[in-house]
């Protein structure tokens, strides 16, 4: 009768699963975080968007307003609509235009409370 010989490729297979596990979990805890911090890149970059997008619009409604239009409306506050590509991605708010005398004051007051975004221009409309 002549003796089997048993292989180690069983055993080393086995390192090599673990080898592959460790290498996968290193990729992950590098990866993870570097996503979320890229989804928070995000949220900042569309926050800015739409407040660059609104200082636009104020300033545009203030161009028509200093043109002539600030004469026709009535002294203290006054809702102002705001039309443009822009105004469709704004927060909950509204344009409120506070008039004293030749004194005009165009401000965004946003819906909520807290931390969003408020914007004002003011100009002398002569």
């Amino acid at each position: 009768m002549k003796p089997t010989r048993i292989s180690n490729h069983g055993r080393r297979g086995g390192w090599m699963n673990v080898d592959l596990l460790v290498a996968i979990a290193l990729v992950m805890l590098a990866v993870l975080p570097l996503a979320y911090g890229l989804v928070g890149e995000r949220r900042l970059l569309d926050a800015e968007l739409r407040h660059a997008a609104l200082v636009e619009l104020l300033d545009g409604e203030l161009e028509v307003l200093i043109a002539g239009d600030w004469s026709t409306r009535p002294e203290g506050e006054s809702d102002i609509p705001l039309t443009g590509a822009g105004a469709a991605n704004l927060a909950a708010g509204r344009c409120v235009l506070v008039k004293a005398d030749h004194h005009l004051r165009l401000e965004w007051r946003s819906a909520k409370r807290g931390g969003a975004v408020s914007v004002s221009k003011e100009a002398i409309a002569r």
